[in-house]
């Protein structure tokens, strides 16, 4: 029995343990698979309400993204340039809350001083100092998904704003945000590391959130990737 001959309910069962890599790509093998792909169920676990809707979603992020390409790298540059002057490099995690708090809570041997809470009159936010093999880092973690007051002065405050997305929606209602109140913020979007190649970003501006990461590792990583985005250092040994 070929499998265009099963029936509509058992090919989009299998179709829904695609990646949204190769749901795009099984479009082209025939019109058959191409009008399974086209059912609006199959891009709900992708934020979308179709697979137009998906497409329209990731080349606005994609234009946005080259848009701020130039900002981004000088915004790279001078995080490495306080990384060379032995500055405190400021990072604000922000997005799922799940997945910030997963990042956040996970354990490091490199606590200076421990874990702090700092009240300030936006409402409170938790505080991390992390030293890594480079620089140190003081880590603040919002919670929340919301862009929110307390969010946007954080944001205002960080070096590197790393955003946790569960989505491409996400990923493009925080980039028109950054595009608009902190175009000259460097960020990374912080992604599982199973969904990594599916959420199709250029590789520069994602991060994957490993399982067996430490708290040190990740950011380590962080660095690394900041680096490499930074025109001055793209000719230098990481």
């Amino acid at each position: 029995m070929n499998f265009i001959d099963f029936p509509i309910e058992l090919q989009l069962y299998i179709f829904s343990f695609l990646d949204i890599k190769s749901l795009l790509m099984v479009a082209a093998v025939c019109k058959k698979t191409k009008q399974i792909s086209l059912a609006p169920a199959l891009w709900k676990p992708f934020e979308a309400a179709s697979r137009e809707d998906y497409i329209r979603i990731y080349r606005k992020v994609k234009i946005g993204l080259q848009e701020m390409e130039s900002l981004q790298k000088a915004a790279a540059d001078l995080v490495c340039d306080k990384i060379n002057d032995g500055l405190v490099i400021q990072i604000h995690l922000i997005g799922d809350p799940a997945l910030s708090l997963d990042i956040y809570r996970r354990p490091a041997t490199n606590l200076p001083s421990g874990t702090l809470f700092h009240p300030n009159r936006l409402g409170a936010s938790i505080e991390k100092t992390l030293q890594l093999s480079k620089c140190k880092l003081r880590i603040n973690n919002s919670g929340s998904a919301k862009i929110s007051g307390l969010a946007l002065h954080n944001m205002n405050k960080a070096d590197i704003t790393i955003i946790c997305a569960s989505g491409l929606e996400k990923c493009n209602e925080y980039l028109t945000m950054i595009k608009e109140k902190f175009p000259r913020t460097c960020f990374l979007f912080a992604i599982k590391e199973k969904d990594f190649d599916s959420l199709k970003l250029s590789a520069l501006n994602k991060i994957a959130i490993k399982a067996d990461d430490s708290l040190s590792t990740f950011f380590e990583r962080v660095i690394q990737r900041i680096q490499a985005i930074a025109p001055a250092n793209q000719h230098k040994p990481l």
